[in-house]
């Protein structure tokens, strides 16, 4: 049975450093920017595999329209840890 991503982060690592991935494609992953006045916090799916500090591009249901329909938003975002990732631009 394989290890979680977050197991290995906290077992120690004899030898070279192993550079897993902290969000995987397809992963529900929180995206979240923090400003002065605001604080947004959003659920999102990622696109790509990410280590820690890399971009990635994350999808997430958007606000919805006058009819009431969700539209799909693609953002960047900069991994920060397992299945967590802040708001580029």
């Amino acid at each position: 049975m394989a290890a979680s991503p977050e197991a290995l982060l906290w077992r120690p690592v004899h030898g070279p450093a192993i550079d897993l991935p902290l969000v995987r494609a397809g992963q529900l992953v929180k995206i979240w920017k923090r400003e002065a006045m605001l604080d947004v916090e959003v659920t999102g799916v990622a696109e790509d595999n990410g280590r820690l500090g890399q971009e990635i591009r994350v999808r997430y249901s958007g606000v919805g329209d006058a009819a009431g329909e969700h539209r799909q938003q693609e953002i960047i975002g900069i991994v920060r840890g397992v299945g967590d990732v802040e708001m580029a631009r």
